[in-house]
């Protein structure tokens, strides 16, 4: 089934404009027709089953059918990423996303070379929460992944809130799957993984993030570039953790 992002639902609405470019991909790009049905969602869980009643391309009016709740069932998940440069932070965002991260948080460490100028912040923002909303309605996913502001590494340790936190690192002396506990503990127990840029973090930056209790951990023999380390390590933990194992199919998260 379709769906579709929208700011704002008010549950006790029977009907709906839709936003112009809702609109114009529904009526124009996807040409559904009256009668044709599919989902809205407001990126925090609130999703409804809603008709096309009027196929306006610039205020589509959609009529609610159903509401419904949906919970997230992907571990949380927050990645610390290494600010890499040019379009490589879109893949880590698109494709993360499709993984289930639920927070996104590009720093920067001592060999980031992908600084972006204060003057570029804002519409680096826009267009980052485009990519996520587009990510998240092609794969399903009911609630929008938050993508921070960058900022310094130090800022971005002190403001994690995961039980678990992992560093990946070359150079550490433990493989990942030797420090993974058997559970998380809890339901919503989220877990912290900090991956450097190009060129890797720095041992400071290694040693910083230990004082904030993470973890340096090896993710096999292979050394991965920037925007491929993260689609390894989040796919592993949601196989654990989330809903892509075994657990997940046996109805045991």
């Amino acid at each position: 089934m379709r769906r579709f992002f929208v700011p704002f639902l008010d549950q006790s609405a029977r009907s709906f404009v839709l936003p112009t470019d809702i609109s114009h991909h529904i009526v124009t790009v996807l040409r559904l027709h009256s009668g044709d049905t599919f989902d809205l969602c407001d990126g925090a869980g609130l999703c409804c089953r809603v008709v096309l009643e009027d196929g306006d391309p610039k205020k589509a009016l959609v009529r609610v059918m159903e509401w419904r709740p949906e919970a997230e069932t992907a571990v949380p998940i927050e990645l610390l990423q290494g600010m890499p440069k040019g379009e490589r932070f879109d893949l880590v965002l698109q494709k993360n996303t499709e993984l289930g991260v639920s927070t996104f948080m590009p720093v920067y460490t001592t060999r980031c070379q992908g600084r972006i100028a204060a003057a570029k912040i804002d519409k680096k923002l826009q267009r980052w929460g485009k990519i996520v909303r587009e990510a998240a309605r092609q794969c399903g996913r009911s609630r929008l992944p938050r993508v921070e502001k960058p900022q310094e590494l130090e800022s971005a340790l002190k403001s994690c809130t995961a039980t678990l936190r992992l560093v990946l690192w070359e150079k550490a002396g433990v493989e990942l799957s030797a420090t993974l506990p058997p559970q998380l503990g809890s339901a919503d127990a989220g877990i912290a993984v900090l991956i450097g840029p190009e060129g890797g973090l720095a041992q400071a930056d290694v040693e910083r993030a230990v004082e904030y209790g993470f973890v340096p951990v090896r993710f096999g023999p292979r050394i991965l570039r920037t925007e491929t380390a993260g689609f390894g390590v989040v796919a592993v933990l949601q196989y654990l953790y989330g809903d892509t194992g075994s657990k997940a199919d046996a109805g045991e998260l």
